[in-house]
């Protein structure tokens, strides 16, 4: 089988990246894999003697994204591939979609967030509401779809009333061994929540900056500490200032040894309005920090409501402070939810099954038979 893929991550040209070497594993899998990425420059690089990688060339994101699709065109016109995959439902997405009309090629579309069921992403911008009918256009046209959660799949067959078959449910792999080895920092002095991300609409910090503020009027050794970077920053410090609790939240930037910041931290928090899988909540839950969050992403399926997490309806204020003052008053409640998320991951697929999942999302666009 030979996978043709649209990607938006430029990283992957770069031999060295996580993404490159991702990108080998898949191409392991067929017997060749052409990933297609946006970059200034036009180039080819090889991963593999199965994998490689081209760029699309153009100074800006339109260019390149038309870059894309001329490049793809070039090499369908010379040689034949079974499957295109694209990253997204949206740009790359309708592609692909032209690309599989025009040379009769099965469609495979990632859906790797959860930009439907939400109202918050199309709300975010009047591009991203364009986007919402881009996706769900192409979407319904595709051969097949891999999700990264049920509650993705569930808004695709009722809203979208894409048949069952066609969607095949993948959940994000975290490499869950490396995040158990995590050595927890003993301290008295303070009690910590922690979140990791980029600091964008899309993860609600006002929410958490605001129930934080009631929290640390009953503890005042509370803590929270914020890692990332992002457009909303100066937005979330003069937030912080307006609730008089600068003092006790730090900003930090962004670090790729997230390990030691879990040991830093008594509990985990995610406040967001949507995600698609939430990959943090399986890290922070690997290192055995018991985890207050919104009903997004994982939520529901890797970890459950009281048993192990605490999980709050999305942009529920007095919902997810009350689950934050009993997280921190209830010492018995932290280590049965922290146990009980522990052997929930244990159930996710291992790295060779989420693989063999990839290879059936492509073998499943083959199928005819649910055209």
């Amino acid at each position: 089988m030979k996978i043709l893929n649209f990607s938006l991550d430029s990283s992957i040209l770069n031999k060295n990246s996580v993404s490159a070497k991702r990108m080998i594993e898949y191409g392991c899998l067929v017997e060749k894999y052409l990933v297609i990425v946006p970059s200034t420059d036009k180039k080819e690089i090889f991963l593999n003697n199965k994998t490689s990688v081209i760029g699309s060339g153009g100074k800006n994101k339109i260019c390149q994204l038309f870059g894309i699709y001329k490049t793809a065109k070039k090499i369908l016109q010379k040689e034949k591939f079974d499957c295109i995959s694209a990253q997204d439902p949206f740009e790359v997405g309708l592609i692909g979609l032209v690309l599989s009309s025009q040379f009769k090629i099965s469609l495979n579309v990632q859906d790797h967030g959860d930009f439907f069921s939400q109202k918050y992403w199309r709300q975010e911008s009047f591009l991203h509401l364009l986007r919402y009918y881009v996706g769900a256009y192409v979407i319904k046209k595709s051969d097949s779809i891999r999700v990264v959660s049920n509650r993705i799949k569930d808004y695709l067959i009722v809203n979208f009333y894409v048949k069952p078959e066609k969607i095949i449910n993948v959940p994000v792999y975290t490499a869950c061994e490396e995040f158990e080895k995590v050595n927890k920092i003993n301290k008295e002095d303070n009690f910590v929540f922690l979140n990791l991300g980029r600091f964008v609409k899309q993860k609600n910090l006002p929410l958490l900056l605001n129930a934080f503020s009631q929290v640390i009027k009953k503890h005042s050794e509370a803590r929270l500490i914020l890692i990332g970077r992002g457009p909303e920053e100066k937005n979330l410090k003069n937030i912080c200032a307006e609730l008089k609790i600068e003092n006790a939240v730090e900003f930090l930037d962004w670090t790729e040894n997230v390990k030691d910041c879990y040991a830093e931290a008594d509990v985990y928090v995610l406040p967001s309005n949507y995600e698609g899988w939430g990959r943090v909540i399986i890290e922070a839950a690997a290192t055995g920090l018991p985890i207050v969050m919104t009903d997004v992403g994982c939520a529901g399926e890797a970890v459950i409501n009281e048993e192990s997490a605490l999980i709050s309806s999305v942009n529920d204020l007095d919902g997810f402070t009350k689950n934050m003052l009993r997280i921190i008053e209830d010492k018995d409640l932290r280590l049965r939810l922290s146990e009980s998320a522990i052997q929930a991951i244990k159930k996710l697929p291992n790295k060779d099954e989420t693989l063999g999942l990839y290879l059936e999302s492509w073998k499943l666009a083959l199928n005819k038979n649910l055209k």
